[in-house]
């Protein structure tokens, strides 16, 4: 009895302090950064597609750590193991650094071999932390472990990383790497569920340690951002029929652009069509396609030809978020209509448990959200265009970084 005292006094000790470390300060120390934003994209989805066609790109080889595949078996979520990486920073004379951790959560679809995961993975090592990095739960790296559950559902998925981040936090023990200082970071879908797994940890009676989360460029209600994504989806059909030539000459021209000022509406049109397919539509399929195989439902028409079959390209052409889960997974979608769909419920959750050290960086014209949903608060810094993400490769946003994960700040 006396030791689940002291858990519990322990634990609310720890969020008073983190607490303390507020965001508030954060946004406050940023102030003089975030006034020299400059942006020469105003349109949504040309900003987006900037973001795109300058994203960095690195290799594992080139990270500041030394990088390890971990294999996680998690009998409750899958049937598999699941690959999570981590890039350990090492002295000179080859042992391990002791040093804080960060945790990355990547965006919607993305795998552990993308140029997200792996910029995070060198931008954070480069600051002098150890990091882990998830597979996202909508990617193909998660489905292949054969889910116990079909994908969608915010909440399942929210525990699942939550337990692989435990399993993180574990290596990092048993590889006597951490200095008991962790950090929590997502990028789009990926940093909602940073805020979910947040709220899941606070409730904990022996809470991670994570001083704070980081949550950039995310959907705010998951319901309205299904709704937008599909609204494009259905807008832009001639694009998602395009064949990968003609796809990669209209991206080629977009990207060739310096800024959107004389932009035709023929090119926002383009530039649209090219966001929503690139980045939602094509991976969107890819998903489902694998996770129909998978589990030999065999919903997916042709799906051996592929494009070579009639009925695979018209069920393809037809296909929308909505229809993937009226098909595969409708008790999902009313997780998702319900209070769980909102990342701010997640926020809330977390501050009713006593943690409340969110930082958010969102642009006004994500389309992801409607501006109306992006609350004003000291924790978030909104910036006045950017799109999607869109943001990524500019010096401002490494700036961002170096200033948001300044190690020195821990001390």
């Amino acid at each position: 009895m006396y030791s689940c005292k002291f858990l519990l006094i322990g634990k609310i000790l720890f969020l008073i302090i983190i607490s303390n470390s507020s965001a508030y300060e954060w946004k406050e120390q940023l102030s003089n950064l975030t006034s020299k934003y400059n942006f020469p994209f105003k349109n949504g989805h040309m900003a987006t597609l900037q973001g795109s066609c300058n994203k960095p790109k690195y290799k594992y080889s080139e990270m500041p750590g030394k990088v390890h595949t971990f294999k996680v078996y998690q009998p409750n979520i899958a049937k598999k193991k699941f690959k999570i990486k981590g890039a350990f920073l090492e002295s000179e004379n080859g042992q391990y650094k002791q040093a804080p951790i960060a945790y990355f959560i990547p965006g919607a679809f993305s795998n552990l071999d993308i140029s997200q995961t792996k910029r995070f993975m060198h931008d954070l090592g480069k600051l002098g932390y150890h990091v882990f990095i998830f597979p996202n739960p909508w990617g193909t790296d998660f489905i292949k472990t054969k889910l116990r559950k079909p994908i969608g559902n915010v909440e399942d998925e929210a525990k699942s990383i939550f337990e692989l981040l435990k399993s993180a936090h574990q290596i990092a023990q048993e590889f006597n790497i951490s200095n008991g200082q962790s950090r929590l970071v997502g990028v789009s879908y990926g940093g909602f569920i940073s805020a979910a797994v947040s709220a899941l940890n606070s409730e904990q009676n022996n809470p991670l340690q994570l001083i704070d989360t980081t949550i950039i460029s995310p959907p705010i209600d998951f319901s309205k951002t299904l709704k937008n994504l599909d609204s494009l989806v259905l807008r832009n059909k001639e694009t998602l029929k395009l064949n990968l030539y003609k796809l990669y000459s209209r991206y080629s021209k977009i990207c060739k652009f310096e800024n959107d000022s004389n932009a035709s509406k023929e090119t926002l049109q383009i530039a649209e069509g090219l966001v929503i397919r690139g980045g939602f539509f094509d991976e969107l399929i890819n998903s489902v396609t694998k996770f129909d195989s998978i589990f030999e439902l065999k919903l997916v028409p042709g799906r051996i030809f592929r494009k070579l079959s009639r009925s695979y390209r018209e069920w393809r052409y037809s296909f929308t978020f909505k229809k993937y889960f009226q098909t595969y997974a409708p008790d999902n979608l009313r997780v998702i209509e319900s209070e769980k769909g909102n990342l701010y419920y997640w926020k809330n959750r977390a501050i009713e448990s006593g943690y409340d050290n969110f930082r958010f960086l969102i642009a006004k014209n994500d389309f992801l959200n409607s501006q109306e949903d992006i609350e004003q608060n000291e924790d978030t810094i909104i910036l006045p265009t950017g799109g999607h993400f869109g943001f990524r490769h500019l010096p401002w946003f490494s700036n961002f970084l170096k200033d948001s994960f300044n190690i020195d700040d821990l001390n």
